[in-house]
């Protein structure tokens, strides 16, 4: 629960924004950065791919690069135009069995319910996409259309991946032990000089594992 300046609880929204993002540096890079913890709160609020061979060779690079220089926008306001035509309700009812769907195919976590949304919103997405390309790209409709198994599954895969190691007391362990080491010029090692402007304590070689005190 979350509360106001009163100490009351707040209410809640139920909306959700999802950008689309490239660049030479990720998401999590940047964001662990800013702290020394991974953060749940960061991880279980994108999905970052990286090193996907999209391209099998230069030829069809360049024709994609072709096809995006002519028809760059152009899909936005295609899927916008065809968005406003839907039945509210049908979509609604669509995202729910979609978001079922995902829910049934991830582990039990106390982030199953939250990646469910956005793991939804991200397939119906480009399900809609799919319907409303024009017949001018009914290739890549039909190639699009073909692959969303595999989309769903890249999706899971990804998301698995960035929280797998979200477990607070684990991760605590490897941030005290990543200070340590990088500080271990501050520790009293036997037959070792530390550093005397700061002592944080004294590390014991215990053969196959150290004790820090």
């Amino acid at each position: 629960l979350r509360l106001n300046g009163d100490m009351e609880t707040r209410q809640g929204g139920n909306w959700s924004t999802v950008f689309l993002s490239t660049g030479e540096q990720g998401i999590r890079q940047n964001a662990m950065k800013k702290t020394e913890l991974k953060s749940a709160g960061v991880s279980i609020r994108y999905l970052e791919f990286i090193n996907l061979d999209f391209m099998p060779n230069a030829a069809i690079a360049e024709q994609v690069s072709r096809m995006i220089q002519s028809y760059h926008g152009h899909l936005g306001v295609t899927l916008a135009v065809y968005l406003l035509r839907q039945n509210p309700i049908q979509m609604s009812e669509r995202f729910d069995e979609r978001r079922e769907q995902f829910r049934n195919q991830l582990p039990s976590s106390a982030y199953r319910d939250r990646a469910t949304n956005m793991l939804s919103l991200v397939s119906l997405a480009l399900e809609l996409l799919t319907e409303a390309i024009p017949d001018t790209f009914d290739v890549a409709r039909k190639s699009l259309h073909e692959g969303m198994t595999r989309i769903d599954e890249m999706l899971i895969d990804s998301f698995l991946e960035q929280t797998k190691d979200l477990d607070i007391a684990q991760n605590a362990y490897h941030t005290i032990q990543e200070l340590v080491i990088k500080n271990l010029n501050h520790f009293k090692i036997k037959g070792k000089t530390p550093d005397r402007t700061a002592i944080y304590g004294k590390v014991i070689n215990k053969g196959k594992h150290s004790e820090v005190a």
